[in-house]
């Protein structure tokens, strides 16, 4: 998941590490300003939109998406196993005391039968979707949902826990999380966000200019 703008920085210790997975590129639209904002809030739309146009394309049972500034340098099986529904990084629970998340401020905007089992997956980044899940998903009754402006980590883990799919929590996805992180030279997983990629990290550019090469 992408943009024009903002490329696949992490592509090559992906495809190293799972030379066996089919890739498939999903592009919003670049943009700037408010209009960016609500781009990143909804790309949950995207995912919808994508799987719409593409699952056609796609034979596996099971599809992981990757947003662009998401660094995996590990064989995807070692990282999720084959359940139904959503799995991602944490869940956020609604009326947790343990569990406080800004985002359930937005409670109110989802429909009134999906407010009291609200939940949300943080950060949005990683997650692993059955196909029936985002089959699910895709169907015209929610149109209405995913047209209204509303925090994407907080609408379809909703929605899905409301049909009744399962949401999952991976101990495999510790170090994905809202906090920018370096780039990983020395550990092995899967990190979000990185936004340095192996050719920007300062350790290179060191080595280049002890060796005086351009």
């Amino acid at each position: 998941m992408t943009s024009v703008l903002t490329g696949l920085p992490h592509c090559r210790e992906f495809t190293a590490t799972n030379p066996h997975v089919i890739q498939h590129r999903c592009d919003s639209p670049d943009a700037s300003g408010d209009e960016r904002i609500r781009i990143w809030r909804n790309c949950d739309r995207h995912i919808r939109n994508w799987w719409k146009a593409n699952r056609h394309l796609v034979k596996s049972q099971h599809v992981v998406f990757l947003e662009w500034d998401v660094l995996c340098n590990v064989p995807l099986d070692g990282i999720f196993s084959p359940q139904e529904g959503l799995v991602g990084s944490r869940i956020k629970r609604q009326h947790n005391p343990e569990e406080s998340w800004y985002w359930f401020r937005e409670v109110p905007s989802l429909p009134d039968e999906m407010q009291a089992s609200a939940l949300g997956i943080v950060p949005l980044g990683v997650l692993q979707l059955a196909r029936t899940a985002l089959d699910a998903l895709c169907e015209e009754s929610h149109d209405g949902l995913y047209e209204a402006d509303i925090m994407c980590e907080l609408r379809t883990p909703t929605l899905l826990q409301q049909l009744g799919f399962p949401i999952h929590s991976a101990e495999t996805l510790k170090h994905v999380s809202w906090e920018k992180q370096p780039y990983p030279w020395l550990r092995r997983g899967i990190f979000h966000p990185v936004k340095a990629s192996y050719h920007d990290h300062w350790p290179k550019r060191f080595i280049r200019m002890i060796f005086n090469q351009k």
